[in-house]
C-alpha cells in the first residue's frame, strides 16, 4: 500500500516504470510523486513530494525529458508543472467543460486533451517552448 499526499479519492495516475516513479492526481487538487522501492524492499517506497494543484483533477502525466508533471481538471484547465521546483511551468483552459482525458506521447512531444465540450485538442510542445514564451499551438479534431 503506497500513502500518497493527499486524504481525497485518486482520479488519475502515471507510471515511469524506467525510473519506478508513481504520480496521482487526487480531487482535492494534490498531485504527489511516489518512488517504488524494488521488488521485495517495498518497505522503502517513499514519498517525494505534493504539489497543491487546482481542485477537482481529473488526469495526470508525466513528461520524463523535462521532468514535468502535466495535470487537467474539471474546470478545462491544464496545468504544467517542474516537479523539482514544485513550480508552475504554464496554466491555461483550452476547453469550456470538464477535462475527460489527457494523454501524453513523448516521442512526439504531443499533448492530447479532450473534454465534455466535445472536443480533442492536439497540444505540441517544442523543445524549448517555455524558454520562449512560445504559446502552445492546437489543432482541433
Amino acid at each position: 500500500q503506497i500513502q500518497f499526499g493527499s486524504q481525497s479519492i485518486i482520479r488519475g495516475l502515471t507510471v515511469d516504470s524506467s525510473r519506478n516513479y508513481v504520480f496521482a492526481c487526487a480531487m482535492d487538487g494534490v498531485l504527489s510523486m511516489v518512488e517504488l522501492g524494488p521488488v521485495g524492499k517495498e518497505k522503502l517506497t517513499k514519498l517525494l513530494g505534493s504539489m497543491k494543484g487546482a481542485p477537482k483533477a481529473v488526469g495526470i502525466q508525466w513528461r520524463p525529458s523535462k521532468f514535468e508533471l502535466i495535470a487537467a481538471n474539471e474546470t478545462g484547465q491544464i496545468t504544467i508543472w517542474k516537479t523539482n521546483t514544485g513550480s508552475i511551468l504554464y496554466s491555461f483552459s483550452p476547453h469550456t467543460k470538464a477535462i475527460t482525458k489527457i494523454q501524453w506521447n513523448e516521442q512526439k512531444q504531443t499533448l492530447i486533451s479532450c473534454s465534455k465540450d466535445k472536443s480533442i485538442k492536439f497540444w505540441l510542445f517544442p523543445d524549448q517552448w517555455q524558454k520562449y514564451k512560445y504559446k502552445v499551438p492546437t489543432v482541433q479534431a
